[in-house]
């Protein structure tokens, strides 16, 4: 929280998100799967990661080692929306600060993308991992577009069918 509030007064959180992630790091070494420590790491993560997409200084080797423990945490857990929606998200904001420097967030975008499609089996009808995947769809098409390679079709979902079956009319909402 306080990392916010320098933020809202444009002062460099980084020296306070970066002493939150140590302090997270320590307490992760003694209890590895703490959620709490789990969740204060990562929204401290993501914090930088956005901070460093607006400073234009992103680098993703400062976050990879994150990426993969986050990963391999999903990987141990595949039915658990909670380590799923960890990975998308701490992806999907390397994705974004990806396309904010030129770099190809594909790696990135897809391992949110397929995240946050694991979480949705768990929870059909959580907003955020929808969210999650249009987001990291349109880092894609952002890319694809900066390098004159269009878009996909609108008529493909995130899984590759018909968005709609034929014939029938499109709903409103």
């Amino acid at each position: 929280t306080e990392s916010y509030r320098l933020l809202s007064r444009r002062l460099d959180p980084t020296v306070r998100v970066r002493e939150a992630i140590a302090a997270a790091d320590r307490g992760l070494r003694l209890d590895p799967g703490h959620i709490v420590l789990i969740n204060i790491r990562s929204s401290a993560l993501l914090l930088l990661i956005d901070a460093a997409r607006a400073r234009g200084t992103y680098h993703r080797s400062d976050v990879a080692p994150y990426i993969d423990e986050a990963r391999a945490m999903a990987e141990a857990h595949s039915d658990e929306a909670y380590f799923q929606g960890h990975l998308g998200a701490l992806a999907q904001a390397a994705a974004k600060a990806e396309v904010a420097s030129g770099e190809d967030p594909t790696g990135d975008a897809e391992l949110a993308a397929r995240a946050y499609a694991i979480s949705l089996r768990a929870q059909p009808h959580h907003v955020g991992w929808h969210r999650g995947i249009l987001i990291v769809r349109a880092a894609q098409a952002l890319v694809r577009v900066r390098e004159g390679r269009g878009i996909p079709p609108p008529s493909c979902s995130r899984y590759g069918r018909p968005s709609r079956r034929p014939g029938r009319p499109r709903s409103p909402w």
